[in-house]
Order: C-alpha cells, then sequence, then structure tokens
C-alpha cells in the first residue's frame, strides 16, 4: 500500500477526533452525583489516612498526588474525581484539605460541616471546685454521620463525648479553681468540624454553710406537751452561693424543711424522752453545713 503525507494526516484527524469524542462522553456520561460522591470519598479517605499515616502526605503537592497515594493505600477513589478540585485557603499537607465538586454549572458544592448547639454548660455560670458539671450539646449533620465530638477546658483536651442520635452527653469534674473556657469540637465522617464554646465558666473552692441554733443549750429541759419556737440561722461563707434548704433534724430524722428565711422552726410537742436536736444548711452546689447535736430533756 503506498504511502502518502495526505494519508496519514487524514488518520490523525480521524484519530483526534475519536479522542475527542471519547473525552466528551466522559465528560457528558459524569452525573453530578459521581462527581458529588467523588469529592466525599477523597475527603473521607484523606481524613483517615491523615490520622493514620500522614507522614506520607509530607511530599504531596497537589490533589493528583494524592489521589495516587490513596489508591496506592487501597482507597477506592473513582475516575470522577478528575472534577473535584482543592478548596481555597486548605493544605494537602496540614490536615485542613477540604475538597470541592466542581458541577457542569460552574459552582461549586462541598461537603457541608455539621453543627452543634451547646445546651449545658452556658457563659458565666459559677460552680464549686469537685462539682460534677454536665456537658451536653445537639448535634446535626445533613450528609454524614458525626463520629465523635472532643472537649477541651481552656484548651487542653479533656475528653471524647458519645453521639448517640445527634444527642451529646457526657459530664466533666474540675480539678482546679479559676475561670475556664469548655469547647466542644464536633467532628464528621470526612473530618469537617463545628464547634462550640462556654465561655467565662467560674469554678471556685467551696465551704459549707454556717448553721447555728442561737436558743439552744446542750442539756437543756423543756416541759412535756409545750412547744417552742426554734429559730436557725444559716449563712454562706462563699459570696457568690445561696442557701438552698435549711433543715430541722431530730433523733436523725428529718422534721421540717424551709428554703426562704427566716428559718423558723417548731420544736415540740414533744412526749416525756431524751431527743437528739440538730439543724442542717445546704448551698447551691449541695455542700452541707450542721449544727452541733444538742440533748434535749424533756420532762
Amino acid at each position: 500500500m503506498e504511502f502518502s503525507p495526505r494519508k496519514a494526516e487524514s488518520w490523525l484527524m480521524a484519530i483526534l477526533a475519536i479522542a475527542c469524542a471519547l473525552l466528551a462522553y466522559q465528560k457528558c456520561s459524569t452525573s453530578e452525583a459521581d462527581i458529588h460522591d467523588s469529592a466525599y470519598r477523597i475527603q473521607e479517605a484523606y481524613y483517615k489516612f491523615w490520622n493514620t499515616d500522614s507522614e506520607k502526605l509530607a511530599h504531596v503537592t497537589d490533589l493528583k498526588d494524592l489521589i495516587n497515594v490513596l489508591r496506592n493505600a487501597g482507597y477506592d477513589i473513582p475516575k470522577a474525581s478528575r472534577w473535584v478540585i482543592l478548596a481555597p485557603n486548605t493544605g494537602l499537607t496540614n490536615g485542613t484539605a477540604v475538597f470541592l465538586a466542581l458541577p457542569k454549572q460552574n459552582r461549586y458544592a462541598m461537603a457541608i460541616p455539621p453543627s452543634i448547639r451547646l445546651i449545658s454548660p452556658t457563659n458565666h455560670e459559677d460552680y464549686a471546685l469537685g462539682e460534677t458539671i454536665r456537658l451536653a450539646a445537639r448535634v446535626t449533620d445533613s450528609q454524614c454521620q458525626v463520629i465523635k465530638v472532643d472537649v477541651k477546658v481552656n484548651g487542653e483536651k479533656a475528653g471524647t463525648l458519645p453521639c448517640v442520635d445527634n444527642e451529646v452527653s457526657g459530664f466533666w469534674k474540675p480539678d482546679s479553681v479559676g475561670t475556664k473556657t469548655v469547647t466542644l469540637t464536633a467532628y464528621n465522617e470526612f473530618g469537617l468540624t463545628a464547634t462550640v464554646t462556654a465561655n467565662n465558666i467560674s469554678v471556685h473552692e467551696n465551704h459549707p454553710p454556717t448553721v447555728t441554733i442561737p436558743l439552744i443549750t446542750d442539756g437543756m429541759t423543756l416541759g412535756v406537751g409545750s412547744a417552742y419556737k426554734l429559730d436557725v440561722s444559716a449563712v454562706d461563707p462563699d459570696q457568690a452561693d445561696a442557701i438552698t434548704d435549711v433543715n430541722l433534724v431530730i433523733d436523725g430524722k428529718l422534721i421540717s424543711t424551709l428554703t426562704q428565711p427566716p428559718y423558723s422552726f417548731q420544736l415540740g410537742p414533744l412526749d416525756a424522752g431524751i431527743y437528739m436536736v440538730q439543724a442542717t444548711a445546704h448551698d447551691q452546689h449541695g455542700s452541707r453545713g450542721d449544727t452541733y447535736i444538742y440533748k434535749v430533756y424533756v420532762k
């Protein structure tokens, strides 16, 4: 067969036309759902790989390099990844990468971070040292699952809370006094995060209330069948704390409770006998103060 430049040019043009048609078909046959799925799968694989083999990403320079590293590590990255780009101001080598899908309408779509709403504690709350503080939040994620919620106190990690049906619940017991900032950070399966903070949480050393019964003495005698007014004084040495209840206790049994001053109780009428009389009080943190246990004779 005779070879000629004109025939060679014709064959080359035909091959180029077929190649262009194949590329156009591949792009048209890739749906936006495929592109979004690819972005999500790259995000998920990147997050998992960063937490296990981050050192292998030290020399990754672009998204193409990353995809090759992930595929070599056994992650299934679909071909639609060619229409996925790295979000601005995020980095492949520092764990901050966020991947965007580029649909045909030339607008970005991305794996959306979760949201988190703090229920407890709230700003400016006051707690006693050693008091158990409830941590509670509600998280939502429209596209995937929240896998953990980290807790930090003044920037230091204090634990991880479980998330069940979008509800986050746990407890924290402060081990030092001072002003605290409590931060909860929710992570979804793609490594995207949402953070909420409670500021100016005050933790102070708590002292129990001081409780006295001024008009009673140990060994005093009362008359059978008579009733006596018993005034009780309850003062909390911590100015920020409040008395929540004052109680009259006789022979170890609770007789009466008052939640507002004046704390005036009625002692009697009593049958003849010997009685052990005491008053107790609690502050808002549950700390309890007691009086001396007085022995009272009724004759």
